[in-house]
């Protein structure tokens, strides 16, 4: 079962972080530190270089050996203006306090796969490996996403990039280009 409490508040956290396509560094370094802290193998790809950024692309992994191999991926950096976010949570609906924008593009993808990981790990459920994508600069022309190594971690079986409007439980097959 989901923990709407603990996803909340993780949300709520990362909302209140600054990143801009370029600058996810606060970002990075909270994955990383929190992916770290769940036992799982997180590290930092070069993908910053190719756009003069201050950041990488996150990547965890969660270990699986001999089973099929799933990818999921959302992007770490939001449109503007995003340096001063203060998400407020009232009635049950987080939203912006009207200064800035909240960052659910694509934080909400992001706490989706954390929390994903958590029930694996709480439940202690069979699972794939999971290679988790924390992309860079995404809203400027997908830049982490094209400079992530798909062969530094060999063949995936499945992939799901959790980045999308419409209602929760929709998937989107395709895309115009």
């Amino acid at each position: 079962m989901i923990n709407k409490e603990r996803v909340t508040k993780t949300f709520l956290e990362m909302a209140s972080l600054s990143s801009p396509s370029g600058k996810e560094r606060k970002m990075a370094d909270f994955l990383i530190q929190y992916l770290k802290q769940h036992n799982i193998e997180a590290h930092e790809d070069n993908a910053g270089k190719t756009i003069d950024g201050n950041s990488g692309n996150i990547i965890g992994v969660l270990k699986a050996p001999g089973k099929k191999r799933v990818l999921l991926s959302a992007h770490m950096d939001t449109v503007s203006p995003c340096t001063k976010i203060h998400p407020i949570l009232e009635d049950g609906i987080i939203k912006t306090d009207g200064t800035s924008i909240l960052g659910g593009d694509d934080k909400s993808g992001i706490v989706a796969i954390l929390e994903l990981i958590h029930q694996i790990q709480e439940q202690n459920l069979d699972h794939p490996e999971i290679i988790m994508v924390f992309s860079i600069a995404e809203e400027t022309g997908l830049f982490g996403a094209k400079a992530f190594d798909t062969n530094a971690y060999g063949p995936i079986d499945y992939a799901f990039v959790l980045d999308s409007s419409g209602n929760p439980g929709k998937v989107i097959h395709a895309a115009p280009y």
